[in-house]
């Protein structure tokens, strides 16, 4: 299946990926991902989004503390043609899906329970109504989606 490189960002890291593979990418407390390694991580998990079928440019929530694997997920996002949706990872899920029900929101990015796991999941909610309806979708194409409380 074809990957929608539709990002300047995604086209940067594959640039350093190929001409500095072991260059630091990502620095984060004693965590360092060489650019290398963010590329592998960021095509393993755009693979494993793209096995999922979702609609093109449609959000999809990335609820993850912030950490190297965060930024795996906004950029693998983005390689698949989605918009990235960052909520709260301590939110709770009432609140994700008051989200995902008003953005129409495909999935969820989010951190494995597993205990000191750093893998990702994704767990997929195939909407009732398409994502974002018309009144409140500005890009035909959008990379990011912001949601708030409306107290911010």
């Amino acid at each position: 299946m074809t990957q929608v490189v539709r990002s300047y960002l995604c086209q940067r890291v594959e640039h350093f990926a190929r001409s500095r593979p072991d260059a630091p990418a990502v620095v984060y407390g004693d965590i360092t991902l060489s650019y290398g390694q963010l590329a592998a991580r960021v095509a393993d998990l755009a693979e494993e989004l793209s096995q999922h079928d979702l609609p093109p440019a449609a959000p999809i929530m990335v609820a993850h503390s912030r950490s190297p694997e965060q930024i795996v997920a906004m950029l693998a996002v983005w390689r698949s043609g989605l918009a990235y949706l960052p909520v709260d990872h301590r939110d709770p899920s009432q609140r994700h899906e008051e989200i995902r029900s008003a953005t129409g929101a495909v999935g969820t990015i989010y951190q494995d329970a597993t205990e000191g796991s750093p893998d990702l999941a994704i767990a997929v909610q195939r909407p009732t109504v398409g994502p974002l309806a018309p009144a409140h979708k500005l890009n035909a194409d959008p990379a990011y989606v912001i949601f708030t409380s409306g107290s911010t």
